[in-house]
């Protein structure tokens, strides 16, 4: 290199440079989570920028820094908000303008001087005119590039793993993406359960038969289990940065399940779970509440249809619409009589949130709908929804300048809220007369670890409270919940998986959980086996799915067991059949007073989150009548995304319709290779009152 070429290396591109290839070593060592490993990815990841960033125009450099910086940003911020590493879907959220524009006007950025150090470092890369390699060929570049293949290859199949360290410790996110694709495929066979699926009512019964008229289950979105001290205290855990100390203090007059288990990630995938007896997908393909509609059987056996026989009135609400991911079809479904989510608040939030309503906003509307339950003198059941812990989290900017941010601020928000609500029904009698179940849908981590995104709170307050121990430390999760609430009635049907909060056991049980990229089991004899996403297991010294554990692997472990197993508990609702067919409308009346603004909160229609295999085609059929329109029609358009990205296929367009006027229309979808998280999103461009008759996917196999 002559000395021409080592001047043009400016010192801004050197301060760039250092930033790029030091900052995420800098920010694991500052988490408490470096070693060799992660190190090394670093190293990789910037060799591999390092031609093109050096030697390129800005016009090479330019997408190869954007890449880099959005990648290590995001996954920062995913690290701080949901402790989990990132996915390929998780990606195409970052070219997503209107996730973008809400995550910084809700300022949720956990640290925001991480963020601009990574865009400070672009910028000075890209100011100089060319940096300074020179005469480099593109064939040089081209077998050094792939030279570093087999080097990724290498770490992510080997000595990494061996560790037992968290991801992040051993991964750069742009390494762990690559690392993501080569995925262990277990061969496929008929499951053996063993007794993960089998009703175990052989514990000790701590109340005969329950006195309590109603239930009342509130699921807190989000939360971790480490946010209870006397659940951190059971485990031995050092004090978490974020509590909920006033919810702490009720915890301490229920009974506390501190063990208890979320099975994966995504809102109706828990409620699935707690509402339905069953374990929710271990993995990311279509949620089982979306095929629940072919399966009238289970849906019969979820808890609100089972209840109703017993002659509750049963009722749900939400702070959020219901249409997103179809919770408009599947509570109506499973039994719930009365559904309501954003439409029934009339009350305007505290601060404007594209989700919904904040939470003490929606404890107060709660507390009007449980009064006007009271005066009909019947039993109910009512299961409540919060959504203020959901990222970008809602909480005002003034409530929020006296936490750490904004995730912080809001779970103590609710903290607050959910407290008050608690403490306002025990002084109108509520406590004395309803059996109350406090848990959460899902976990969005802790900073303790990767397995605290497989835990999540859970307080149980019941009219014999005497009777029940302060802390019941089984092992259970969100499937147990169902089989709880009847077993506390005696009303017990033979066909409902899991294990009852009102019993207790002196064995240990199966519990499984995917989380966080791990597929988690507890096996029949209270030992860990974690998964990673290359299918190689290990065995860990803990007798729980929760808290640090010791875990190595070993060729005792029957790895593809495991994860066969759990394909096996995916596919439990599946019919062997060359036609699949799903139906999202409900027929009801909607209606929009503006024009769409977020592509998920706005969305007209819950066909969200679908997997279509290779060689099959996909139909839509779609009909819709315009109750209201302005004077010039209504509007709205239909959007194809797949993994939350624009697919290239083309989109029907939807005619401008008049008020009284009905409209349908068919379109195909061809797979010639497997399609997975695919989302259909139906969006208002402008004010209106409608009803979508018909919106079914149709899914066939090619002959």
């Amino acid at each position: 290199m002559n000395r021409s070429c080592v001047k043009s290396v400016s010192w801004k591109a050197l301060f760039g440079l250092s930033i790029l290839v030091g900052l995420p070593g800098l920010v694991r060592h500052l988490l408490g989570q470096s070693c060799v490993a992660g190190t090394v990815s670093d190293v990789l990841v910037a060799l591999f920028f390092l031609f093109p960033v050096l030697h390129g125009s800005r016009k090479i450099r330019f997408p190869f820094l954007v890449l880099w910086i959005i990648v290590q940003a995001g996954s920062f911020e995913l690290l701080r908000s949901m402790s989990r590493m990132p996915s390929w879907n998780d990606l195409v959220y970052l070219f997503d303008s209107g996730f973008i524009a809400h995550t910084f006007s809700n300022a949720s950025f956990s640290s925001s001087c991480y963020q601009l150090m990574f865009v400070m470092g672009g910028l000075a890369l890209l100011l100089p005119p060319r940096l300074g390699i020179c005469g480099v060929r593109l064939r040089v570049i081209t077998t050094y590039a792939l030279l570093l293949i087999p080097v990724f290859v290498l770490h992510a199949r080997g000595v990494t793993d061996d560790t037992g360290e968290r991801l992040y410790s051993q991964y750069n996110p742009v390494h762990w993406l690559i690392a993501k694709s080569y995925v262990h495929q277990a061969t496929e066979g008929e499951g053996d359960f063993g007794d993960i699926l089998r009703q175990q009512l052989d514990g000790w019964r701590y109340i005969k038969t329950g006195k309590a008229k109603n239930v009342l289950i509130i699921v807190l979105e989000g939360l971790t289990g480490s946010y209870l001290e006397q659940s951190s205290l059971h485990f031995n855990l050092p004090e978490p940065k974020t509590q909920m100390p006033l919810l702490n203090v009720f915890a301490g007059e229920g009974m506390l399940l501190p063990d208890f288990v979320a099975h994966g990630h995504q809102t109706i995938r828990g409620l699935y779970s707690l509402l339905c007896a069953d374990f929710s997908k271990l993995s990311w393909s279509t949620p089982k509440a979306t095929l629940l509609h072919n399966v009238p059987e289970k849906a019969g056996q979820c808890l609100p249809n089972q209840l109703k026989k017993l002659g509750f009135d049963t009722h749900y609400l939400q702070g959020a619409g219901l249409v997103f991911m179809g919770k408009d079809r599947f509570m109506p479904l499973i039994g719930f009589d009365h559904v309501h989510g954003l439409e029934w608040f009339s009350v305007e939030s505290a601060q404007k949130y594209h989700w919904g309503v904040d939470d003490k906003t929606f404890f107060s509307g709660a507390l009007t709908y449980i009064d006007d339950l009271r005066k009909a003198k019947r039993p109910w059941m009512l299961t409540l929804l919060t959504v203020g812990t959901h990222q970008p989290y809602e909480v005002t900017d003034e409530f929020a300048s006296a936490y750490a941010d904004k995730k912080q601020a809001a779970v103590a928000n609710l903290d607050q809220a959910v407290s008050k609500f608690l403490g306002e029904l025990k002084k109108r009698g509520v406590f004395k007369e309803t059996l109350i179940i406090v848990t959460a849908d899902e976990s969005h981590g802790s900073e303790l670890g990767d397995w605290g995104s497989a835990w999540v709170p859970a307080i149980v307050f019941a009219p014999e409270q005497n009777k029940l121990p302060k802390i019941n430390a089984s092992v259970y999760g969100l499937i147990d919940t169902t089989l709880s609430v009847l077993d506390y009635f005696a009303k017990t049907p033979p066909d409902t998986p899991g294990r009852s909060f009102f019993r207790k056991y002196r064995k240990p049980r199966e519990m499984v959980s995917f989380t966080a990229d791990r597929l988690r089991w507890l096996d029949e004899t209270g030992t860990r086996i974690e998964c990673n996403s290359q299918g190689k297991c290990q065995l860990c010294a803990a007798q729980s799915l929760i808290g640090p554990a010791d875990c190595q692997f070993s060729e005792s472990v029957d790895s593809p067991h495991w994860v066969q197993k759990a394909k096996w508990l995916d596919q439990n609702l599946n019919r062997l059949s060359d036609l699949q067919t799903l139906h999202f409308a409900t027929g009801k009346k909607q209606v929009v007073k503006k024009p769409w603004q977020d592509q998920w909160a706005d969305n007209l229609v819950g066909a969200q989150y679908l997997d279509f295999a290779a060689n099959t085609e996909t139909e839509v059929f779609m009909k819709w009548k315009i109750i209201k329109a302005p004077a010039d029609g209504a509007q709205m358009v239909l959007s194809l995304k797949e993994s939350d990205h624009d697919i290239d296929e083309p989109v029907p367009v939807l005619p401008v319709l008049h008020a009284g006027q009905t409209s349908e229309l068919s379109f195909k979808i061809q797979n010639k290779t497997a399609r997975a998280n695919f989302s259909f999103h139906l969006l208002a461009e402008t004010p209106l009152e409608m009803q979508l008759l018909d919106f079914t996917v149709v899914i066939k196999k090619k002959s």
